[in-house]
């Protein structure tokens, strides 16, 4: 990488001091470079250089032209030329350099073999195309061809069209780039900002070649969709933001010749003034491309010491495990020589965080000050309450103001100080490597307790109320408790100081022991630094050679001479007999139309993944069979069968989110190809529908109906009934209820759950017989579950079992309930969806703002979406062929953008599409359209009536759904499936991986064997004693704490969003001054901001059980490594920490019963709209219901922090337990195979062929998969 620097320092410098050397010493110099080329056997970059010198005599300036095949390159040069020197459908140069050049018409092919082919001036442009593709055989094509605005020894070349970067590479480094002086890269006007143009660019600009961008076609540009000037400025914003400052940038049309932005007059001037100052130009240009070659070479120079360095690598990468083994031997080294100064730096360290820790906790904000002065106003002489039983009262009184200011002061002291000392004690040591489970016991149970005379003790005689004296006693009382707390910490961190220099003295001796282990492998890496150093020296003396010269270059002869020399070497060309040598290309086009347009379902989905999975499900179970019975290797074989059984049964869970009417039913159809899911009249009832692959109990079609059960119908009805205010104790009396609701007095956010309760009341004497029952039913049935609400609010999910590209490869599709779904339990539901399903969808529709509920959705998805291992969502905005324009559909996405960053979802994955043309096109291809949907598809395509219909894919396209389903299958089956083999191919090779060590231990001397196998008897007995007396107390307590400092932080935020609360709640909307009962709709838009509240609450409660699991796996990982550095055995590593699936607990959708009494009297600050809208009553209710809401949410986030407690520590322990028993499981196997191959107990010779078995079944699947692959 240093080199790349330096070289490009080189080219820079080169530039701006423009080279003042005589064309003949660079000619010299060159010539000797090439011949360090040739000696060194890199005949690629010497027959570069040579042409270099071929240029410097013949004094050729090249400019050349790049981009894509459909960029206009190809019109831009016939432009250049005045004449249609090329085709004017680009020349499919992918393979080839083609060069124009100034001259009698003619054409030469220049072969790979060295014969050459000339064209006289009638050649045919069409056969020259045959040769431009072939790549195996034709190396550069030159043109030649009359020109005013090229001289005789000026060229322009014609690269091979770039598509994607490997293109950009391979035109980069293997065409004839180096002999260019400039390069224009040319792009089309809708293709600017692709990641290949920028790279190719970049790449080129730190060559140090002058970069002139084209923007070409610009007459595609309409003014509605932004201006000129704003397309212009993000094109050159994007290259800023790669760091590329072009040469020139020039705006084109050769369309539009009159277009106000056109700049080609202005291309021509530049290509001008280039060509006029040629000679000027000329040298640092050749300077530059010789030191690319430079640079090139020393890569040469790494590949052909290629069977040099291989023995020292092979040796690296066996026995360093990737390590940096320079970096581990300088690190050793160090850390023998400053071992001892770890104490002195944790215990310095430790110090100056707790003083921080101490200087910046808050112990006596505004509040506890308050307390503070009303505490020293009770201490004052003459004070007293009441005139009654005063000195009762007054004594009571001077009690109360103490034990405030104590009780407040011990909170503050808590949140402020002791948790961060705690949090300190406890990491701080593991920074540095204090490992002691007792001292993480007392960390975890650090507290220091003060009581009530420190706040006595401390007030000075005399001591006065004013703000001074106030001041001066809250500093006293806060540096009394900080000095306590000081003193009590520093004794932690001197003991702990203490015992990391006792440790200190025993680990010197490990080290000195390792330094010696890696003495060889650091040999071993020297010599490849040996190999480094001779590279970069011959880079930096060819280097020299160029920029500084060499002896004798004074007397280097007339490049005139030269000249004589080299054209007498020229060779005939071949004659054009040879033309019918060359292979011609077959022509696909039209096959590969025809073979795009018979797609009927045009599937993304272009492999099997489901048999990959399969595949390795067997060879895991053949693989199992061969070595269950070897010692050691019975637990493996379990393991093995497992993750068979798991890759067997995959499935992935695709779950779609989003309000009712965003088209999510309409969107799962368009993935699926047909209309399956029917669209629900009634949102507030739809039921979970899961799409699945058929099976052998369930065939395609079939429907499985779970109906709710009599107790979930009951509370679903009693929890919309309570919004109105009135309680039922049965279905029955509650269905009589909901009879006299009268729709005019429902309040607007009541309005779902009054329609529920009609449809329960409609559909419950029909249906009540089922309940709690599986239904199997046909589609017709299931359509009428789905779309009638009387039956389809008594629906708990839908099982349809459906055979399709999608469901074929194991996707299961789950539509969940509407992100404003009134039913209670789809909330938990929607978090398990969200929680365990493979990806998450959301859905909203074009023109439709976030409603209330798809913010309170996306607001949960923004708190968990970090405890994701991988970004598994994506957003689709539905019906985008409603957009007018290009801008508008823009405009709308990033609407979307900006709404989800304010959710807590930054840099989401958002595709608009039309999910209806998308099933129209697809319905279309099965011949399923009768002639209306026909004609919709045609308006939607913008096709004529009496024209063909385009192919499905092409309506795919227009309709956006095939760029979302080739990321999508990207994530859901290739990512995903990607990951569960190479953990399958991971538990093979550990298999192999552990026989090997068996078989290298069987084949060691008898007597090393008896050895050993003494030394792994008590190997054995300490790994178990280990892992029996592994502490995990502190642990457990970190859990807690982080319970505690969690559900801490979850108040915080939910009092933070009251304000939004209190105004979604209460809103001019909802309170109306219409003369009826406007203390009714007071009190039920306080329910409601209750509602909002306790909401919140439990959401962010659920995203903190996540946040715990995460925790748990975290800590169990941890405990694993601990558990191996303490045993400390060779060759051996435990499994993978397993964390169990655990559902999340519930969460009320409630405060805690009469935490919430005290609120009723803040309606009083309503006293009418006017007043209360535009006269403070609205600021005043807030201020006040914001002060006593902190009672109830307190109440909750208690009582929810108990539940994870009380839900999550018990399984944590069981967790750990777990652990433990599969520890000693994992150790008795490895010493049962190492008894038995330490006994020779053991079939050597079998065991190498169950080996050898496994390896191949390995292989053959790989083999297999990657063929199935490509």
């Amino acid at each position: 990488m240093s080199g790349m620097i330096e070289t490009i320092e080189r080219l820079t410098q080169v530039q701006e001091e423009q080279i003042s050397v005589p064309a003949e010493v660079l000619y010299y110099r060159i010539e000797k470079v090439k011949e360090d080329f040739s000696a060194a056997g890199d005949e690629k970059n010497a027959k570069k250089a040579g042409q270099l010198l071929e240029k410097l005599l013949k004094k050729e300036f090249t400019v050349a032209f790049c981009g894509h095949f459909s960029a206009g390159k190809s019109s831009m040069i016939n432009a250049i030329m005045g004449s249609q020197v090329l085709p004017s459908s680009p020349i499919p140069t992918s393979a080839n350099v083609v060069s124009i050049k100034t001259g009698k018409k003619a054409a030469r092919i220049f072969f790979k073999h060295g014969k050459t082919i000339d064209f006289g001036p009638e050649y045919d442009i069409n056969e020259l195309k045959t040769y431009a593709v072939n790549g195996d055989e034709v190396e550069t094509i030159e043109l030649y061809h009359p020109s005013n605005l090229l001289g005789e020894v000026i060229s322009i070349m014609d690269t091979p069209g770039i598509d994607s970067t490997d293109d950009a590479h391979k035109v980069s480094t293997e065409s004839s780039l180096h002999l260019s002086d400039a390069v224009f890269y040319v792009m089309d006007y809708n293709h600017v900002q692709s990641e290949v143009n920028f790279q190719f660019t970049k790449e080129l600009k730190d060559r140090g070649v002058p970069v002139y961008l084209v923007i070409n076609q610009i007459d595609k540009h309409v003014d509605f969709e932004l201006s000129f000037t704003q397309y212009r400025e993000s094109v050159m914003d994007a290259f800023r933001h790669w760091d590329i400052e072009p040469d020139g940038v020039f705006f084109t049309s050769l369309k539009d010749p009159f277009h106000s932005e056109n700049q080609w007059q202005e291309l021509l001037a530049q290509l001008g003034r280039m060509f006029k100052g040629k000679e000027r130009l000329l040298i640092p240009s050749i300077f530059r491309a010789t030191l690319y070659l430079i640079a090139e070479h020393r890569k040469f120079l790494h590949e052909k010491h290629a069977l040099k360095r291989e023995p020292f690598e092979r040796l690296l990468e066996e026995k360093a495990d990737g390590e940096n083994i320079q970096a581990r031997y300088a690190a050793l080294s160090t850390r023998l020589a400053s071992l001892f100064e770890t104490a002195e730096k944790f215990e310095k360290e430790g110090k100056r965080e707790l003083q921080s820790i101490l200087d910046n906790a808050p112990l006596i904000p505004f509040s506890t000050r308050e307390l503070a002065r009303l505490f020293l106003e009770s201490r004052q002489p003459g004070f007293k309450v009441g005139f009654l039983f005063s000195a009762s009262k007054t004594k009571e009184e001077k009690a109360k103001r103490l034990n405030d200011l104590y009780v407040e002061l011990s909170q503050n002291t808590s949140a402020h100080l002791e948790w961060h000392i705690k949090e300190l004690l406890r990491t701080l040591p593991e920074k540095y490597g204090y490992d002691d489970s007792e001292y993480q016991k007392h960390a975890m149970e650090f507290s220091v307790k003060f009581d009530e005379d420190l706040l006595v003790h401390a007030v000075k005689p005399g001591a006065l109320t004013g703000g001074e004296a106030v001041l001066n006693y809250s500093k006293d009382i806060a540096d009394a408790v900080k000095s306590l707390y000081r003193r009590a910490a520093l004794t932690m961190i001197e003991g702990a100081a203490q015992a990391l220099r006792r440790q200190a003295e025993e680990q010197a001796q490990d080290i000195k022991r390792e330094l010696e282990e890696i003495r060889g492998l650091k040999e071993a890496q020297d010599a490849l630094v040996a190999l480094n150093r001779r590279e970069s020296e011959a880079e930096a003396r060819l280097t020299d050679v160029l920029i500084n010269g060499i002896p004798g270059e004074e007397q280097a002869p007339p490049l005139q001479a030269y000249e004589q020399q080299k054209a007498e070497r020229v060779e005939v060309p071949q004659a054009p007999d040879d033309r019918a040598t060359v292979k011609r290309p077959v022509h696909l086009a039209v096959k590969k139309e025809e073979a795009e347009s018979s797609a009927s379902y045009s599937s993304p989905i272009k492999k099997d993944y489901k048999s990959f999975m399969l595949k390795m499900a067997d060879m895991l179970r053949r693989s199992a069979q061969v070595i269950q019975d070897i010692p050691g290797l019975a637990g493996s074989a379990c393991a093995m069968e497992q993750r068979a059984e798991r890759l067997e049964k995959n499935r992935f869970t695709v779950a779609l989110f989003g309000a009712f009417s965003a088209g999510k039913s309409s969107f799962a159809n368009a993935l699926m190809g047909d209309l399956i899911l029917p669209v629900s009249p009634n949102p507030t009832t739809a039921a979970i529908n899961k799409i699945l692959p058929p099976d052998e109990n369930n065939p395609h079609g079939s429907v499985r109906v779970r109906l709710k059960t009599r107790e979930d119908i009951t509370n679903d009805v009693l929890h919309s009934l309570e919004v109105f205010g009135i309680s039922a104790e049965t279905i029955e009396q509650a269905v009589e209820c909901s009879s006299a609701l009268d729709a005019k007095d429902v309040h607007p956010t009541a309005k779902p759950h009054y329609s529920f309760l009609r449809a329960v009341q409609k559909g419950y004497s029909e249906i009540e017989s089922q309940l709690g029952q599986d239904l199997i039913i046909g589609l017709e049935e299931f359509r009428e579950f789905v779309a009638q609400e009387h039956k389809a609010c008594f629906v708990e999910w839908i099982e349809l079992y459906y055979d399709c590209p999608l469901t074929r490869q194991g996707i299961i599709l789950v539509d969940t309930p509407g992100a404003d779904s009134i039913n209670a339990r789809h909330t938990g539901v929607a978090f398990e969806y969200i929680k365990n399903a493979d990806a998450v969808l959301f859905v909203t529709y074009y023109n439709h703002a976030f409603s209330h509920a798809d913010r309170e959705f996306l607001i949960q998805l923004g708190r968990v979406k970090d405890t994701f291992a991988m970004d598994k969502m994506f957003f689709i905005v539905n019906a985008a062929d409603l957009a007018r324009s290009q801008e508008e559909l823009e405009g709308v996405v990033e609407h979307v953008v900006q709404n989800l960053a304010t959710c807590g979802i930054v840099r989401p994955r958002i595709y608009p599409v039309s999910s209806q043309t998308a099933l129209l096109a697809r319905m279309g291809a099965h011949g399923k359209l009768n002639e209306s949907a026909a004609g919709i598809l045609r308006k939607r395509l913008g096709v004529a009536a009496e024209a063909p219909l385009p192919s499905v894919a092409e309506a795919l396209h227009f309709s956006g759904l095939s760029h979302f389903e080739n990321e999508f299958i990207a994530f859901t089956l290739e990512e995903l499936t990607r990951i569960a083999l190479n953990e399958a191919f991971a538990e093979v090779r550990r298999v192999l991986q552990t026989m090997d060590d068996l078989i290298a231990t069987a084949r060691q001397d008898a007597s090393l064997r008896d050895q050993q196998l003494k030394a792994a008897e008590a190997r054995r007995e300490q790994a178990l004693q280990t892992i029996h007396e592994l502490d995990t107390a502190a642990d457990i307590q970190a859990l807690e704490k982080e319970i505690q400092e969690l559900v801490y932080y979850v108040k915080q935020r939910v009092m933070l969003r009251f304000n939004e609360a209190f105004r979604y709640s209460f809103n001019p909307a909802s309170l109306k001054d219409d003369g009826r009962g406007i203390q009714k709709t007071l009190q039920l838009s306080l329910e409601e901001l209750s509602r909002f509240l306790a909401f919140d609450l439990a959401q962010e409660m659920r995203a903190t059980a996540l946040r715990v699991e995460r925790f748990m796996a975290q800590t169990g990982e941890k405990i694993r490594e601990k558990l191996m550095n303490r045993m400390q055995l060779e060759h051996f590593t435990l499994r993978a920490w397993e964390h169990p699936t655990y559902n999340t607990p519930d969460f009320s959708a409630d405060f805690p019963e009469g935490t919430t009494d005290e609120l009723r009297s803040s309606l009083n600050f309503f006293k009418n709209p006017k007043q209360f809208f535009e006269q403070g009553g609205q600021e005043k209710m807030k201020a006040d219901l914001e002060r006593k809401y902190q009672i109830p949410v307190q109440a909750y986030t208690a009582q929810g922090e108990e539940v994870l407690r009380s839900h999550y520590v018990p399984a944590f322990k069981e967790e750990i337990a777990a652990a433990q028993a599969r520890a000693v499981t994992e150790v008795e196997e490895y010493f049962a195979g190492l008894f038995a191959v330490l006994g020779m107990k053991i079939n050597i010779e079998g065991l190498m062929d169950r080996r050898n078995q496994v390896n191949s079944m390995l292989m053959l699947v790989e083999k297999e998969i990657n063929v199935k692959e490509k």
